[in-house]
Order: structure tokens, then sequence, then C-alpha cells
């Protein structure tokens, strides 16, 4: 039990601190609390294999293959948290570096945007 709690409490501090860097908020943002997100043991495994898959994407510079795995992933925490720390690393790589690889920057910011509608991220401010 608080393992698990502790879990919880990481994962949500983690999502936050990604959330402050990548959207640039004063405050930190706030995953909506929802039945759907929950973390169960395939959810756990399957945001295992997508990790290992967007480190691959990331190494060989198929960043459309990310695209495509974070899309088509379950939605839960995990995987809201591995796609943004994705969008993170893609966004640290230079402009002609995307480009040479059939993505840009606006795409990434853009996909940012859709994951938080996806995911319902909203201001703390918003409850």
């Amino acid at each position: 039990m608080f393992e698990q709690d502790f879990m919880k409490r990481q994962i949500n501090s983690i999502a936050n601190a990604l959330s402050l860097a990548l959207f640039g908020k004063n405050r930190f943002l706030k995953i909506m609390e929802d039945d759907d997100y929950g973390q169960d043991s395939e959810q756990g495994f399957e945001g295992d294999i997508l990790k290992i898959m967007l480190n691959n994407c990331l190494s060989n510079r198929d960043f459309q293959g990310g695209r495509s795995l974070i899309f088509e992933a379950t939605r839960s925490k995990k995987n809201l948290i591995l796609s943004l720390s994705f969008y993170d690393s893609v966004l640290k790589f230079t402009e002609e570096e995307l480009n040479k690889n059939g993505f840009s920057k606006a795409e990434a910011e853009q996909d940012i945007k859709k994951l938080k509608e996806i995911y319902v991220v909203k201001n703390e401010t918003d409850s």
C-alpha cells in the first residue's frame, strides 16, 4: 500500500516537473484523476515496452515512428510521462537534424498540445 502511494506521488511529481519544463507554465499542471487512467499491471507492462520503443526511435532518429507509437498507446499517466519525455528529447535536437529526419520542432509542439487535450491536462486554477 505504502509503495503504491509512493510510486503514485513520484509519477505525479515527474509529470508536474515535465509539464512545467515543456509547457513553460509558472504553476504546475495537474492531470485530472479519472478511473480510465488506472495503473494495472497490463498498462505498466505496456508502458515499459513503450519506453523501450521510444528510446529506440530516438536512437534511430525515427521521430515519425515515435509519434505513431505515442498516439496509438493506451491512455495512462505513465504513457503521458513517457510521451512528454520523448518530446522533451526531440526538442533538444536541432531543427536541421529534425528536418533531415522528416520532423520539426513545430510538429513536436503541436503534438504536445494534442497530448494535453487527449490526457485532459489542465491548470490547477481551472479545477
